[in-house]
């Protein structure tokens, strides 16, 4: 009887220690409550939240010396067909005094000097946005393109905005774009240049 009593409280101490060891194992497993909780709260501050401010019209194409305008706040953007070939997207205060030309925020760096050619920007049914050099407008006299052709897009075209982003813990930032349009949807970002020391 003493053996039996023995060997049971042997078995019972083993099963004890080893019960003990996988609770601990699956504690370590879990995460805390607590630090799901902190990173719930760090993911709600961090979000941003973006407001478009301002849009230009929309257009479907450039001539060289053509300009696509959008002035609001403090703020005049313009994307310029200029006639070395070179598309260039400006932006300054409204008041700018400083030399010429303009700031510039993004460009096709496709200069080819002026008067050898007649640039054309044109917003094409496939989807792709395309710089070309001179006439005729086709494939071998193309300079810069999007690279964003599809089977068919309808009522292509481009616009700028001035977008407003705000985030809890880098604050408020003022944003250039340049956006392609079709399928009456913005389709790509072409140039999103930060604007705030304008604004």
């Amino acid at each position: 009887m003493q053996k039996f009593l023995k060997i049971s409280t042997l078995a019972f101490a083993t099963l004890a220690i080893t019960s003990c060891s996988r609770e601990t194992d699956s504690l370590t497993e879990q995460p805390p409550i607590q630090t799901v909780e902190k990173m719930n709260v760090q993911e709600r501050i961090s979000l941003t939240k973006t407001e478009v401010l301002a849009e230009s019209q929309r257009m479907s194409g450039l001539n060289a010396g053509q300009s696509l305008v959008l002035k609001y706040g403090n703020v005049n953007l313009h994307l310029d067909m200029q006639f070395d070939s070179n598309l260039v997207l400006y932006a300054s205060p409204i008041n700018y005094w400083g030399p010429v030309p303009y700031p510039v925020k993004w460009a096709s760096n496709t200069d080819f000097g002026t008067g050898l050619y007649q640039p054309y920007l044109s917003a094409q049914g496939d989807g792709n946005l395309v710089l070309y050099k001179a006439q005729p407008y086709v494939a071998e006299n193309a300079i810069w393109a999007t690279n964003t052709d599809s089977e068919s897009v309808s009522n292509p075209g481009f616009k700028l905005q001035i977008i407003k982003k705000t985030n809890a813990i880098t604050g408020t930032k003022y944003y250039a774009t340049f956006i392609l349009e079709g399928n009456n949807s913005e389709r790509h970002e072409i140039a999103v240049e930060e604007i705030t020391d304008i604004y």
